[in-house]
């Protein structure tokens, strides 16, 4: 339902604005990102059959995933597209299982071409990816501090990499300082423009670099726990040849919303705001109770006999 509304709400944006739309409640890249993550758990569900008609079922799952991966080519952002990998391998390891691993990534390398090849035929999108190429390549020398999208980026990265490594044990003591670093030490070095701090961002857009700025390297290592110590639940269930499907599809929900938001946060700071926080611990914990492995019903013991 979430994934269906947000792609509904997304296209009635798109035709009503001339440039690319500002959703509600959270930016366009981690609205768009979090749609994607949500129509991919649409298909995984596929394995897990909720009501009497598993047929009418199936078709709504298919449609909801289809409509929110639409949705996501014509917003027009590229963070999502760090997932899709992810994504596609663990739907594979649901539906073709890993008995096989050379027909496993035969199958891999065949979806992902037929992925590529979808989102190349969006011409706004694939002018927007080699845009972003252009501008990383164009992003050095005396050109390191242009004002384009990738560039500001790389000057945010530049900032906080720098801070990270002259304050490496406590970092600046607040991701809100980073602002005032690029000011006092970033502009000055020439490591970001005056133009992209006057902008205020505020934030390096990365979640692991405003760690690192705010809390040093032990605040990069109690977030890469946020995101992997969960994985530790979810990939051995997903592998259990022992669990239900339900239960495997569960852990492959799990693993999309950590992984996910692992590879999101590279280009986006997904944490930003504290509904993105609550939504993801929320759907941890959810997958974490539905993929705990349960007996099945031959082998719970059987009851006393009566005397």
């Amino acid at each position: 339902m979430a994934g269906l509304t947000s792609t509904i709400v997304l296209f009635w944006l798109i035709d009503n604005v001339e440039a690319r739309p500002l959703t509600p409640g959270v930016i366009l890249t981690t609205y768009t990102s979090i749609m994607l993550l949500l129509g991919f758990i649409s298909l995984y569900s596929l394995k897990w059959s909720l009501t009497s008609w598993p047929r009418m079922e199936t078709a709504i799952k298919i449609l909801v995933a289809g409509a929110t991966f639409a949705g996501f080519l014509a917003a027009q952002t590229r963070t999502g597209l760090l997932g899709i990998p992810v994504f596609v391998l663990l739907g594979l390891v649901i539906f073709a299982g890993v008995k096989k691993p050379g027909r496993l990534l035969t199958l891999f390398f065949i979806t992902i071409t037929l992925t590529v090849a979808t989102v190349a035929s969006n011409d706004a999108l694939r002018h927007r990816i080699v845009e972003g190429i252009e501008q990383v390549q164009a992003c050095h020398g005396e050109n390191s501090t242009l004002y384009s999208s990738m560039c500001i980026r790389l000057q945010l990265w530049r900032t906080a990499i720098d801070a990270g490594i002259n304050h490496p044990w406590v970092g600046l003591g607040d991701g809100g300082k980073f602002i005032q670093y690029m000011k006092d030490v970033a502009v000055p070095k020439g490591l970001a423009s005056q133009e992209v701090v006057d902008e205020y961002f505020g934030e390096p857009h990365n979640d692991l670099m405003l760690m690192l700025v705010g809390f040093g390297l032990p605040g990069v290592l109690g977030l890469l726990l946020i995101y992997l110590a969960p994985c530790t639940y979810f990939f051995p269930r997903l592998l259990n040849k022992e669990a239900s499907s339900q239960a495997r599809a569960a852990a492959a929900m799990g693993l999309a919303v950590c992984l996910s938001f692992l590879l999101f946060g590279l280009t986006e700071t997904m944490f930003r705001r504290m509904n993105t926080i609550g939504f993801y611990t929320t759907m941890v914990a959810l997958f974490m109770v539905l993929s705990e492995p349960r007996p099945s019903q031959q082998d719970k013991p059987a009851p006393p006999a009566l005397p």
